[in-house]
């Protein structure tokens, strides 16, 4: 039960931790002059990344590494059937079309690679596949960047952003102060997730892979699901896929990539199934926007939470 207590405030811990230090470090870029929409590419978009990067960083650390990659493909297969599911439960859904011409594929592609990845080396992600995905990394960034000088909606959702966080404008030694309580809170948060779910693990006699796929990627999940039934519930929902989509593949190519440099990411069960899943979501999300035209709603998101039920049914098989 104390294990179970310490999870939820490692999690608390590691949500706020993140709004803290992706908004420092938001103030700290514009005060150095760095362009807003390099900022809202890299730092916004990769915010919603930050409890999984540190989980997955500790756990690296640690020598856990079922966490550190089970938390990555259970987060994802999360945010697409949980977090999609519910919001398209809640509200009709189109997706934008670089979603799906461009970034669904993407997507598809580095998950697939990742599988290749883990199957080439028993289901461990070694720091060479970690400089592969850093390298698909920039790639992405350069795509977004392009995209977002081309699409003027995009840059002003971008830039909207931006102006959310700098509402209140702070001096050079407030904006540390918070940065540095931030990365503090997120690194306390971090610790207490990965040592109490590698102690729930042993307590119930189950893989780490399989808590770090379900009950830790649920917790690193939570900023997404709020997020996005807000969004759903003022009729803004259409713009939740592609950020859905694009917290994937920062998931797996920063949160692995840069974990991975740390150690090699060795699991105590091979993740095989959990990214076959992931992929297999993938396909049915494209597939049925493509036969849909790319427009979503009640029927598709009950198929994804059944989906994700069946899932973590699976899992909890396996073991």
């Amino acid at each position: 039960m104390v294990n179970i207590i310490l999870l939820v405030i490692g999690f608390i811990l590691l949500i706020k931790g993140a709004d803290l230090l992706v908004d420092g470090s938001v103030k700290i870029s514009r005060k150095l002059s760095i362009p807003e929409l390099i900022i809202g590419l890299t730092l916004v978009s990769a915010g919603t990344s930050a409890p999984e990067l540190v989980v997955s960083i500790l756990a690296s650390v640690r020598g856990d590494g079922g966490i550190a990659i089970s938390n990555v493909l259970g987060s994802n297969i999360a945010n697409i059937s949980l977090v999609m599911g519910i919001s398209l439960v809640l509200a009709t859904i189109t997706i934008g079309i670089s979603t799906l011409k461009y970034e669904i594929p993407f997507l598809l592609v580095i998950s697939m690679s990742l599988l290749a990845m883990l199957r080439n080396n028993s289901g461990t992600i070694t720091k060479y596949d970690g400089f592969v995905l850093l390298g698909f990394l920039t790639i992405f960034v350069s795509y977004l960047f392009a995209l977002s000088k081309s699409n003027k909606d995009m840059e002003k959702q971008i830039l909207s952003e931006l102006e959310e966080i700098e509402k209140n404008e702070s001096s050079w030694r407030d904006i540390i102060i918070f940065t540095g309580i931030g990365l503090v809170i997120l690194s306390i948060g971090g610790e207490l997730t990965v040592s109490n779910a590698v102690a729930i693990a042993k307590k119930l006699g189950v893989s780490q892979v399989l808590i770090g796929a379900t009950i830790v990627a649920l917790g690193t999940s939570l900023p997404e699901l709020v997020t996005s039934i807000i969004a759903a519930k003022k009729g803004s929902a259409d713009m939740m896929v592609g950020n859905i989509i694009g917290s994937n593949i920062f998931n797996i190519l920063t949160v692995l990539g840069i974990s991975s440099l740390f150690n090699n990411l060795v699991p105590d069960r091979a993740p095989y199934f959990d990214s076959i899943y992931g992929i297999s979501i993938i396909i049915l999300v494209y597939i049925l926007s493509k036969l849909r035209k790319s427009k979503l709603g009640i029927g598709t998101g009950i198929l994804l939470l059944i989906s994700y039920v069946v899932y973590v049914y699976i899992g909890v098989k396996i073991g």
